[in-house]
């Protein structure tokens, strides 16, 4: 049975020879196709809708936020006051993310590490 197989590779690549478009299109193609892929197509998430939930109201937890719309990654399309707003925004797909600042956010901490935004 592999003999088979095998005899009938060889008579591809035989024909291949003759057929000189083919094997070229056998070669460029791919390698288009790789370039095109890898430089042309850009899979970078941006300008996601994000809405904040700020509990903490600092100076510090708006940098956080502002600085996130700094990336270009996030666009703050507005402030919620509780969970259920949260929810209907996302619900509504109103925004794709919501941050919740958790209160003391920017008090200093009494143990090693502050406490961590929490993102939806």
């Amino acid at each position: 049975m592999t003999f088979r197989y095998g005899v009938i590779a060889w008579k591809e690549l035989r024909q291949l020879r003759r057929d000189r478009m083919t094997l070229a299109m056998m070669a460029v193609l791919p390698v288009m196709q790789l370039l095109l892929f890898g430089y042309a197509i850009n899979t970078d998430v941006r300008h996601i809708p994000t809405i904040v939930y700020d509990q903490d109201r600092s100076a510090m937890s708006r940098d956080l936020y502002r600085s996130m719309e700094a990336t270009g990654f996030y666009d703050i399309i507005g402030e919620v006051r509780d969970y259920d707003e949260i929810e209907r925004a996302l619900r509504s797909a109103r925004a794709k993310v919501a941050l919740v600042i958790p209160t003391r956010y920017a008090t200093p901490p009494r143990r090693s590490s502050p406490p961590a935004p929490a993102s939806f």
